[in-house]
């Protein structure tokens, strides 16, 4: 279901698009305003997924409005009698720009745009907790959750997962986990050793301990150890 709010500030084209967006299931309405003003507080709550945003209005210009919530923003379908805001619309990465008079048509074309970029989303999202290793001549998937270690072997490594005995072992290189596990949370804490610090179970200033297994931290990677654990605890 797809949490979504309307604001314009002509009440006849409010009532209107209140009564389309009541006909689509997908959708669930949770407010309707007058005033942008009015509707930040839900916005900034983050409530809402999807906003249906008139532009030409006394209080606040809608494209503004939308400039305004940043990252924080949902999903913005402008509805509006003046197509020449388009184009600074899509600017700021619009799901859709309908002109009025506004027709079901042209909503339910809209919300699917929507679901597409969801979808689209959620798809780069679960490409990002996983990826594939081939081991003894198997293609295997490895979620990056599921990681508790990786450990050097010269030209191989050794990827040790929770729950799972002994370990994965493949072809490649430490800089190549190092580079591909920094972003998810893992910190390199010895030549040999890269480890998840959602894992760690203790640590001292020479050694860290995980599944009741030791590991050294080495000169070089003390710094950056430091400095990444604290940031994880403080979190």
């Amino acid at each position: 279901m797809i949490r979504c709010i309307a604001i314009d500030d002509e009440p006849l084209a409010l009532q209107q698009l209140e009564r389309f967006l009541q006909r689509i299931p997908e959708l669930e309405l949770i407010g309707t305003y007058y005033s942008a003003d009015d509707a930040q507080p839900l916005i900034a709550d983050g409530k809402a997924d999807l906003i249906f945003l008139d532009i030409d209005m006394p209080d606040c210009n809608g494209v503004y409005f939308a400039r305004s919530l940043g990252s924080r923003a949902p999903y913005v379908v402008f509805t509006t009698a003046y197509p020449q805001y388009a184009p600074e619309g899509f600017r700021l990465d619009a799901v859709d720009y309908l002109l009025k008079p506004l027709s079901f048509s042209e909503l339910l074309e809209a919300v699917e745009k929507v679901k597409r970029r969801q979808r689209e989303e959620t798809d780069m999202a679960e490409a990002d907790t996983h990826f594939y290793v081939k081991s003894g001549g198997t293609l295997m998937r490895i979620d990056r959750r599921d990681i508790l270690y990786v450990k050097g072997m010269g030209e191989y490594v050794q990827i040790k997962l929770k729950d799972t005995p002994g370990h994965v072992v493949t072809l490649e290189s430490m800089r190549h986990y190092e580079e591909l596990l920094k972003p998810a949370g893992f910190v390199r804490i010895h030549k040999s050793y890269i480890v998840n610090l959602a894992y760690i179970d203790k640590a001292s200033s020479s050694h860290i301990e995980i599944a009741g297994e030791t590991f050294p931290i080495g000169n070089t990677y003390k710094a950056s150890f430091r400095e990444r654990f604290l940031e994880t605890r403080n979190a």
